[in-house]
């Protein structure tokens, strides 16, 4: 039984480490869209949770892959990965906040004035509307 509990902790810290290491690469090719174009962006997410399952673990590293997919403009990979670890908890603020940009992004302003609102309103129970971003409100205001 320990040996299987040895091999258990050590996959899953391999697991972290997989994602750790394409967050990182995602990270820093993110701004040269030619390379990032043939990064294996989704595919490997797909197959990483396929294999691994989602977990609470991995919640800030998803948010962030997801985050850098959209300052690259690869918007709908981004909506993608970010409604799933919304899904997994719905509580994930910030998720919230960069689903709206890439939706914004998209030229989709409904729905993501719908995502800004409900940024807003968890900030605002947390207390934290000083924390804010202006282009929210702004864009959560616009026609």
């Amino acid at each position: 039984m320990e040996k299987k509990r040895v091999a258990i902790d050590i996959g899953k810290k391999y697991k972290q480490q997989f994602l750790l290491e394409f967050k990182n690469s995602t990270s820093r090719l993110y701004k040269e869209k030619l390379r990032f174009a043939d990064f294996p962006k989704r595919v490997f997410v797909e197959s990483y949770l396929d294999n691994y399952g989602y977990s609470k673990d991995d919640q800030q590293l998803l948010n962030d892959v997801a985050y850098f997919w959209q300052q690259a403009n690869f918007n709908s990979d981004a909506i993608w990965l970010l409604e799933k670890v919304i899904d997994n908890n719905p509580e994930r603020v910030v998720a919230y906040l960069n689903l709206a940009d890439a939706y914004w992004s998209e030229g989709d302003k409904k729905t993501a004035q719908k995502n800004y609102n409900i940024y807003i309103g968890i900030m605002t129970k947390q207390g934290k509307q000083q924390k804010i971003p202006s282009r929210v409100m702004a864009r959560y205001n616009s026609n």
